[in-house]
């Protein structure tokens, strides 16, 4: 199976059965609730060989993201619970996820839990807390821990470059309010370095706008 997920230069996505200014967030709060996924209920998951390509057409950006193997369960209004494994721009990963049930994801009428913990690139990551909207990205709220022995481990995973430094560890929040992301609280170590600080990216304007404060 292979699934292409693409965004358009307006950044809407094909995933998505309506345009992202079709539904207001008080119409849809209104709305009766959907029972589109009510029938769906997975007493035990297990699933193989699914491929996923990302491609975003205003920074002609393109992911590959393998799904070896998924193993869980997902249960009519009750938690979600997989295990992943597989491969993201050919490197191998591994992921723990417990979180909300599918209606809850799909609906978005009430804030979606998430737990995940992930290794990959010899780095770990842990996030823990909650997202409004899901399949908009809106009202994320969430604790975010990422530890690894390099960061140039993680240059082919998150598409970047990042100078040769030696062990890291960093935590922080990272929030979601009116196009405008934010990481807030953010600690941490950098090649036996501590720092503090935040950061915020405002997407909302015609231009994206960044802010932010190290201190170390």
């Amino acid at each position: 199976l292979r699934l292409n997920l693409d965004t358009d230069e307006a950044g809407n996505p094909n995933w998505l059965l309506t345009k992202g200014d079709e539904a207001p967030t008080d119409e849809r709060e209104n709305a009766p609730e959907t029972k589109a996924l009510k029938f769906i209920e997975l007493t035990q998951l297990s699933l193989s060989g699914i491929a996923i390509h990302r491609r975003d057409a205003a920074s002609d950006k393109h992911y590959e993201l393998d799904l070896d193997e998924i193993e869980g369960s997902a249960l009519d209004r009750e938690p979600m619970q997989l295990h992943i494994r597989g491969s993201v721009q050919e490197i191998p990963y591994e992921l723990e996820i417990k979180a909300g049930s599918l209606a809850d994801f799909a609906e978005g009428t009430v804030p979606w839990a998430l737990d995940v913990t992930a290794n990959a690139a010899g780095a770990r990551l842990g996030i823990h807390g909650e997202i409004a909207e899901p399949l908009r990205g809106k009202g994320i709220a969430l604790d975010v821990d990422l530890a690894g022995p390099s960061m140039k481990n993680l240059e082919v995973l998150l598409g970047t470059r990042f100078p040769p430094i030696q062990s890291f560890r960093l935590r922080g929040h990272v929030q979601e309010e009116a196009g405008k992301y934010r990481v807030v609280d953010l600690e941490g170590e950098v090649a036996a370095t501590g720092l503090t600080g935040s950061f915020e990216a405002d997407l909302s304007q015609d231009r994206p706008i960044l802010n932010g404060k190290i201190d170390i």
